[in-house]
């Protein structure tokens, strides 16, 4: 499966004169935190994560954040120059206007889902095709509303103690 490895965090420069092989990169300088979100994935507590391209874009879609993400609107119009995945890989700076996009997207999701959880529903039964599969005691905003947290969470907090805050992606 193919996906993302998103990290957000403080800007990390790597530089390299080899003659064989000159480079300059970009990408984020990764935290943990025992009081940062967790929702049993191997990521956990930590500002990096690893969803799939298709379930990151269903996600953002589904809260309101896909113009943020992928800088086009839902006809495909390029729409921001500032979107977070606008280049794969890539590093971007973050911004207040990031911040302030997510801070209503959790927001706004609280008041369409009052009653979702923060939590992944169970995997799919034997022959039943994920896509098509729903747990009902554990419908899909749940798992919406944790990308949505960790996000949340992660952009505040580098916004608020990152030198120089970035969303990498690679």
């Amino acid at each position: 499966m193919m996906g993302y490895n998103l990290t957000i965090g403080e800007l990390k420069v790597s530089y390299c004169q080899d003659d064989d092989c000159p480079d300059v990169s970009l990408t984020a300088k990764g935290f943990s935190h025992d009081e940062a979100p967790a929702f049993g994935e191997i990521s956990d507590h930590t500002s990096s994560r690893y969803p799939s391209y298709s379930a990151w874009s269903d996600f953002s879609m589904s809260v309101g954040l896909f113009s943020l993400f992928y800088g086009k609107n839902c006809s495909g119009e390029l729409i921001r120059d500032d979107a977070l995945l606008r280049n794969h890989p890539g590093c971007v700076p973050l911004t207040e206007r990031h911040r302030k996009e997510i801070n209503e997207a959790l927001a706004n999701f609280k008041k369409v889902y009052p009653n979702a959880i923060a939590t992944y529903g169970r995997p799919a039964p034997e022959g039943k095709m994920v896509g098509f599969w729903h747990d009902k005691e554990n419908p899909v905003e749940n798992g919406w509303l944790c990308r949505l947290v960790w996000l949340h969470y992660w952009v505040n907090w580098a916004l608020d103690n990152c030198k120089q805050p970035v969303f990498a992606n690679g």
